[in-house]
């Protein structure tokens, strides 16, 4: 059985991602990614609690989460791809 082509992103789609990425981390200290990466995960496990939401909603800015559970969704979607060529 042919294994599928890997999947990759035009170049421009690559430069875009990186600008709102160094965007995102000049608009807040390196230290908050902590945070917006727990909160992510928590998103994406459905457990997080009210108090942490309400501190991520008054952060002030979407853009960290947003570019957070955009490169969450995307490494949840290549890890599948990859287990499941492996299984087939």
């Amino acid at each position: 059985m042919q294994k599928p082509a890997p999947c990759h992103l035009p170049a421009s789609a690559k430069n875009n991602i990186m600008k709102c990425f160094t965007l995102a981390v000049s608009m807040m200290g390196y230290g908050k990614w902590r945070n917006v990466a727990q909160s992510v995960l928590a998103a994406a496990l459905g457990v997080q609690s009210n108090h942490k939401r309400k501190e991520d909603f008054g952060s002030g800015t979407v853009w960290p989460y947003v570019i957070g559970g955009f490169i969450f969704t995307i490494g949840f979607i290549f890890a599948l791809v990859l287990v499941v060529s492996m299984v087939v």
